[in-house]
């Protein structure tokens, strides 16, 4: 966990971000929108199980993309959502993420309509910092014989990174503070795999 401190300290100083007010007290289900820019936004939540996490999201396309952050974890967590279609629950789908010529590669685990990749310490400072400097990412999504892509444009995703990584330092800062007993968050079925560099 002091090392994804660490890394979001040097997104939100390289981003000039000023500190943001702390992150609220909140209930399960509660989002407060802490920055949007073009496609982008930055959130503060209390997960469906309770837990503080932050989350920085693109909606402009079919497939969704957040990218999360749950109290205590030592990665991220990237969700994606694909309109229109149920995904059977734990199948494992190859995903492949370009931005500006620069790929990770990763196997998802599926839940409903959705997609879980795991974006381990070790990804996490060359991903982010592709995300916040980067121009366009495409999302490539196996799907049976053929693959699907998506393509998100990365303007104003700097400062809603900015925002996020302030969001993961206050969620950090709360670590040692008692919240309702509940299990921490977990995968549906297999754990995916984390990002290949």
């Amino acid at each position: 966990m002091r090392r994804i401190t660490q890394i979001v300290s040097a997104m939100a100083l390289a981003a000039g971000l000023a500190a943001s007010p702390a992150v609220a007290q909140q209930q399960p289900g509660d989002v407060r929108i802490l920055a949007e820019s073009g496609d982008w936004s930055a959130a503060a939540a209390i997960s469906n199980r309770g837990v503080p996490m932050c989350v920085m999201s693109n909606l402009a396309q079919p497939t969704e993309f957040h990218l999360k952050y749950f109290r205590g974890a030592s990665g991220l967590v990237l969700h994606l959502y694909r309109s229109g279609r149920e995904l059977p629950e734990g199948e494992r789908v190859a995903v492949t993420i370009r931005i500006d010529g620069r790929d990770w590669n990763a196997t998802a685990t599926s839940f409903g309509r959705g997609l879980e990749i795991t974006v381990g310490p070790d990804a996490i400072e060359g991903f982010t910092t592709a995300l916040r400097t980067g121009e366009t990412m495409q999302v490539t999504i196996a799907d049976g014989s053929k693959a699907r892509a998506v393509q998100f444009r990365l303007a104003g995703a700097d400062r809603v990174s900015a925002a996020f990584a302030e969001c993961v330092r206050g969620v950090s800062r709360q670590a040692g503070a008692p919240t309702r007993p509940q299990p921490a968050p977990v995968a549906p079925g297999p754990r995916p795999r984390e990002f290949s560099i």
